[in-house]
């Protein structure tokens, strides 16, 4: 056996026969050619030290592969193991994934027959790809940050700029309308015409100010929300119930504004999509983390629409919950509708300001 193996070249990987007699006795009966071109060492180095495999194996992964044997010792079950070996022949680290199935033998003796190949390279490539997944997801979250800073600079210049010249108009209207000579009615029309299109311009000022960064935030992400589901409902005419079990969370600026566009972004699908007449909202926090759920008794979403290239809403809501270090699904509900669910840890929800006890706040 132990020939014909060590004749086959052709042979992925290593290929092996190994022994474990009833006496303790351990013995590599079949070796394929591959030995050193994997191992950096010879199949009779390997045969003269049974054990040799077992020291090649790094010191952090050698308990994986122990228990992985036991396993599949134990139980007379496959063993699928992945880990690293220390090559001192190169000075160079391997992974490797060792495949084996056991077998009794007589007088009580157990048989491998296994193969180990070399997946460095697989795995070098899947290292990088995670490497620029993470290095993505760091791109995408700082550039919703920046986005929302951007966003809270412009409502603010809006509101200071814009806002002090509206407020300044409309107080010189005042005063020129207090002074204003009575019977020309014409000219009074349009005075009062420019006093209305002043309160328009202060009013859509204030509208845009909002969207680009609503001053409700201000007063806690519990009290935004609960503004947001109240003017939802009356522009919708959509049902919107919204329940807290904190009066309020002290979340930094970054957190709450997350939360609080994916919540928006929520109930703008369900508004556009969903065909639905209620919306039910929970914020909870507990012990390790802050979640948030957002249901609908709609038409419900299909599986299909996360893979929908222009779902932008939803990639977005998932890039923000993972800048959060948390969690996000979104599916259909049993009886019809949706529910978007999100979990962040509690280091991203710090200690409430004010415990409403298990008192749940309505909007």
């Amino acid at each position: 056996m132990s020939d014909t193996m060590q004749n086959q070249e052709w042979l992925p990987g290593l290929v092996y026969q190994f022994q474990l007699q009833a006496d303790g006795t351990r013995t590599f009966t079949g070796l394929s050619g591959g030995c050193r071109a994997l191992l950096g060492v010879s199949a009779d180095a390997l045969r003269a030290d049974p054990l040799l495999f077992e020291k090649l194996i790094l010191d952090e992964d050698r308990a994986s592969y122990l228990a992985a044997m036991a396993r599949c010792t134990n139980d007379m079950v496959s063993c699928n193991w992945v880990g690293r070996l220390w090559i001192e022949a190169w000075h160079d680290i391997k992974w490797v994934n060792l495949r084996c199935m056991p077998h009794r033998l007589p007088g009580g003796g157990l048989q491998w027959d296994g193969i180990i190949t070399n997946i460095t390279q697989s795995k070098l490539l899947e290292a990088e790809l995670l490497n620029s997944r993470a290095q993505l997801a760091d791109l995408s979250a700082n550039i919703l940050m920046v986005k929302e800073q951007e966003r809270a600079r412009i409502a603010n210049a809006i509101q200071d700029d814009l806002g002090d010249d509206l407020a300044a108009i409309k107080m010189a209207l005042a005063s020129l309308l207090k002074r204003f000579p009575q019977g020309d009615s014409a000219l009074l029309a349009e005075v009062l015409y420019v006093d209305a299109l002043v309160d328009r311009s202060v009013a859509a000022v204030q509208r845009i100010a909002g969207d680009l960064r609503p001053g409700i935030l201000d007063f806690g992400l519990v009290a935004a929300i609960g503004w947001q589901a109240e003017e939802f409902q009356k522009q919708h005419g959509i049902a919107c119930k919204f329940l807290a079990n904190r009066d309020d969370l002290a979340l930094d600026t970054d957190t709450a504004t997350a939360l609080f566009r994916i919540f928006q972004e929520a109930i703008t699908n369900v508004s556009r999509h969903a065909r639905a007449t209620q919306v039910a909202v929970r914020l909870l926090n507990g012990a390790n983390s802050l979640r948030m759920e957002i249901s609908d008794n709609g038409c419900g979403i299909r599986a299909t629409d996360h893979l929908k290239p222009k779902s932008f809403g939803i990639r977005g809501m998932t890039e923000r919950v993972h800048s959060l270090g948390g969690e996000l699904s979104i599916k259909p509900l049993p009886n019809g509708g949706s529910c978007v669910k999100l979990r962040i840890p509690l280091g991203h929800a710090a200690t409430p300001k004010q415990d409403a006890g298990d008192t749940a706040q309505k909007a």
